[in-house]
Parts: C-alpha cells; sequence; structure tokens
C-alpha cells in the first residue's frame, strides 16, 4: 500500500490517466495525438505539456508515445493524422527540412508533394525526384507525369540515347534513318532504323531512308546525300529508284550519253534514237559515224554493215552522211564506195584515161567511138576527128594513107 502522493507513478507513454485512484492506465491515447508521459488527456495540446496533435508530416496511430515521420513515398498535409497518405502519381515525397514542433521530435516527413520534374515520371508512392527517369529512346517535356507511357517516344528523325531527359539528344547521323524511339545517332538495323541501305541515301536527321532516283544508282551503303548516287554510266540505263547497279546495256539502236533513265531513250537529254549517218550497237554511248565512202539514211542502224557504200557516180566525202554528197567530177569516174568527188586510188575511181571520156556523174570511163579521140587523161568529151585523119585507136588521130582522104 502506498503511503504518499508522492509513490504514485506517472501515466505511461502513449496513455492517459484521466481520473485518480487507477491502477493501470484509462487508455491509449487517440489515433491522431502523441501522449508524452504523465498525460491526463487521450487527445492533449500542446500547451498542457502532456503531448498534443500529431504534426504536419507525421502520423500517430492509437497509443502513439511521440510522433512519427512519414516515410519517403508519403505524406501529411494536416495535423492529427493517424496515418500517412500515399503519395499521388505525378508527384513525389521526400523528407522535408527540420521542423520545430513543441513536444515531439525535431523532424518531420513530407507535408506537400512535389511536382515530378520533366524528364522523370512518378506513379504512386514515389519517393524522389528522380526515382523512375523517362526511359531509353524517349523524352519527358512536361512535369508531372504519372507513367512511363506518358514520356514521349523519341521523335522521327532523332535520338535518345539517356534517360531522365528532357528533349531528344541530337540528329540521328547522316547515313542512317532514325524512324521511332531511337537510342543512338547511327543504329543498327532493326525496326526503327538503322544504316542507310545501298541504292539509298540519308540526310542528317533521315526519319527513313530516300532512295537514289532514276537515273542514278547507289554504289555503296552509309550514302549521306542525294549528291552521293553515282550517274548511271554512258553506255547503260537506270530505269528504276534504288538502284545498287546499273539494269544493264543501252539497246541496239540507241544511245544512252549519261545518267540514262531508260534502255531506248528518244529526244532525251541522257539519249536518243541513233540518227542517220550513224549507227549504234549494243552499250552505245554516242552515235557511231558511218565513214567517208558510205552514208546511211535510215534512223536505228545498229552495225557498220547498215552503211552503205557510196552508188556508182557519186561520192560520199563525209562521216554520217544520210545522202550521197555530188556527183563524180566531169574527167573522173567513180565506180563505188568513193570518198572523191575525184578519185585517183583506182579502187573506187580514178581519172579518166586518154581514149575514153568521163561526163560528169560517171561510174566508168567511156571508149571514145570511131572518129573520135582524146589524147589525155581527164577529158569529158571526145574529140572530133580532124581533117586528113582518121580516128580508129581513141587515142590519137593517125593520117589518112596515101590515096585516101
Amino acid at each position: 500500500m502506498l503511503t504518499a502522493e508522492t509513490e504514485c507513478q506517472p501515466c505511461l507513454p502513449g496513455y492517459y490517466c484521466d481520473t485518480p485512484g487507477l491502477v493501470y492506465p484509462a487508455g491509449p491515447c487517440d489515433a491522431g495525438y502523441f501522449c508524452t508521459e504523465a498525460s491526463n488527456t487521450s487527445n492533449p495540446s500542446v500547451t498542457n505539456g502532456q503531448g498534443g496533435p500529431c504534426p504536419l508530416g507525421s502520423f500517430c496511430p492509437e497509443g502513439s508515445s511521440m510522433a512519427q515521420p512519414c516515410s519517403p513515398g508519403s505524406y501529411a498535409p494536416t495535423t492529427q493524422m493517424a496515418n500517412c497518405t500515399v503519395c499521388p502519381a505525378g508527384y513525389y515525397c521526400v523528407a522535408g527540412s527540420s521542423i520545430t514542433v513543441e513536444l515531439t521530435a525535431p523532424s518531420h516527413g513530407v507535408v506537400t508533394p512535389k511536382v515530378c520534374p520533366a524528364g522523370y515520371y512518378c506513379p504512386n508512392n514515389t519517393e524522389t525526384d528522380r526515382q523512375f527517369p523517362c526511359p531509353l529512346g524517349t523524352f519527358g517535356n512536361v512535369t508531372g507525369l504519372e507513367d512511363s507511357s506518358q514520356c514521349v517516344d523519341c521523335l522521327p528523325g532523332y535520338y535518345c540515347q539517356a534517360e531522365g531527359i528532357t528533349e531528344p539528344s541530337g540528329l540521328c547521323n547522316a547515313g542512317y534513318f532514325c524512324v521511332l524511339n531511337q537510342t543512338s545517332p547511327s543504329p543498327s538495323y532493326n525496326s526503327q532504323g538503322g544504316p542507310c541501305p545501298q541504292g539509298t541515301y540519308c540526310t542528317q536527321g533521315s526519319s527513313m531512308y530516300e532512295f537514289c532516283p532514276k537515273g542514278t544508282y547507289g554504289s555503296a551503303s552509309l550514302l549521306t546525300a542525294l549528291s552521293d548516287c553515282t550517274f548511271c554510266p554512258p553506255g547503260e540505263f537506270c530505269d528504276q529508284p534504288g538502284l545498287s547497279a546499273p539494269n544493264g546495256s543501252c539497246l541496239a539502236g540507241y544511245y544512252c550519253s549519261n545518267a540514262s533513265e531508260e534502255a531506248s531513250p528518244v529526244a532525251k537529254s541522257y539519249g536518243d534514237e541513233c540518227p542517220g549517218g550513224y549507227f549504234c550497237p549494243d552499250h552505245s554511248y554516242q552515235p557511231t559515224a558511218c565513214p567517208q565512202g558510205t552514208y546511211q539514211p535510215y534512223l536505228r542502224r545498229v552495225s557498220n554493215s547498215d552503211c552503205l557504200q557510196c552508188d556508182p557516180g557519186f561520192y560520199c566525202n563525209s562521216t554520217g552522211d544520210t545522202a550521197v554528197a555530188g556527183p563524180c567530177e566531169e574527167g573522173f569516174y567513180c565506180m563505188g564506195g568513193s570518198n572523191s568527188s575525184a578519185p585517183r586510188d583506182g579502187v573506187t575511181g580514178d581519172i579518166c584515161p586518154a581514149g575514153s571520156y568521163c561526163p560528169q556523174q560517171s561510174s566508168q570511163h567511156i571508149y571514145c567511138p570511131n572518129g573520135t579521140y582524146t589524147n589525155h587523161s581527164g577529158a569529158a568529151q571526145c574529140y572530133d576527128c580532124p581533117e586528113g585523119h582518121y580516128c580508129i585507136n581513141r587515142d590519137r588521130a593517125d593520117s589518112c594513107l596515101p590515096g585516101y582522104y
């Protein structure tokens, strides 16, 4: 039995003793409050020195002897909280600075959630501002994101090679293409991008490769500009975009000068049909002229055998003639294939010999008839036999025999 008041024990921490003569505490401190030693109420105020309401950023379950700070990822925005509230999506809750509340611990938990920063997302119960970065291949350019699905896919033509960024890292490298969600400026080939394949080119920041146009081809991969595409070589054609090599040779009867878009061009800047006076075999880059002594009046001829020998009685003195140049000169004869109006080679023609005459356009020399003669070469006509002479030898006039005239 106690003999003095001083022998009475103070009420235990976390409990209250509100009436005299108690053998045990009356009960636990109310939820939302904390009771220090010797508390006489279940919901003390901070002014009575026996505990008080649970302060901001803290929680006090029933029977608390002191306030407990909210753990990261939760918060208490008001006093008298029995439990902390889960930090909402779009925000983070990190332990705050010290706060002084009378009769309680000098530290506290989160009072007010903070908005999730750009480049990151914050689902429920997020503890720090950089706990959940937007993943590789994405970026976050606004605050308050709640889920990774709200991070923006890296834009076409760009790459995002780090986590937690607020904008793309930069443009895709020339020679490569970045479709979407790309993490590298020079990606390996996949559905999201890759190296520019042969037959195409990719300028810096390409979201898709461009085909080398008709008339060109791509000689290698990783081309960086249209100018890197190779012109189709002379004599060949490239008739579709995206080629890695020419299609083949220009057709016989046509020529393909350079960057030809078809095998048989007509009146194009890169080729045409073979003109008269010329022939064009397969793979021609320019027409081949028919030689002197020939002519060729038709289009689309394919070989030198199409060149016609100059007609007898005429000459063809230029290359690439479509018709004979003119008649053989008088005093000469042109047998065929002559490249001169006055040939002397004895093969295609020659000067008219003595005893013969050659009018203009002669294909052979003509012997002087009896009663006429020529005593020199190059005659265009025979001379009449003079009086007192007879002419049967063509090249001279002989004196009449005695007794004759």
